[in-house]
């Protein structure tokens, strides 16, 4: 849910397409490992679209939310 948030609240009102993009990708993963490559390409859109440190303090709340065994792959 955190994944879909942020792809709305930053993508959805300027990049409607990414967004749509993020959305349907977050729907298709099934597994841990397809839902940390979407949050990965997510990371990569917000910094290049607000900058490194907004990536950052986005990608420490999603370490934060996810099991210490994943925590290496955001």
């Amino acid at each position: 849910m955190f994944l879909f948030d942020i792809s709305e609240r930053l993508f959805a009102p300027r990049e409607k397409a990414l967004a749509q993009q993020f959305r349907d990708a977050l729907r298709e993963a099934r597994d841990a490992s397809s839902m940390l490559e979407v949050s990965r390409e997510m990371l990569i859109a917000i910094e290049a679209m607000a900058g490194p440190a907004r990536a950052s303090a986005i990608r420490d709340r999603l370490a934060k939310l996810l099991p210490d065994s994943t925590i290496g792959s955001v």
